[in-house]
């Protein structure tokens, strides 16, 4: 339900990082090539955690449908306290589509 499609970038990231991964063990460990290519794997990892900790976000729409549905049930709420009624306020409440 809240999960978004991965971005265009955040593909080009996993295959970058996907083709470094395939490509080490053709290395040998004591070569320059190989350190270089674990600085990068680590490099994209390390850019890839920063990319998915920034892009959460709710949106405007959710909240607004949110927001409606609570202050629906508050008046709905202040109304009874006031006047007596007998109508269930949890009726009014939005489902969510699972």
């Amino acid at each position: 339900m809240f999960k978004k499609k991965p971005s265009a970038e955040d593909i080009a990231f996993t295959k970058a990082l996907t083709t470094a991964l395939e490509e080490l063990p053709a290395l040998t460990a004591d070569s320059d090539e190989y350190t270089a290519a674990i600085k990068n794997i680590e490099m994209l990892h390390n850019l890839m955690a920063t990319n998915k900790k920034s892009k959460f976000r709710v949106s405007g729409d959710t909240l607004l449908s949110v927001g409606g549905s609570l202050a629906g049930i508050i008046m709905i709420l202040g109304y009874e306290k006031a006047n007596v009624l007998t109508s269930k306020a949890l009726g009014f409440v939005l489902k969510t589509k699972a």
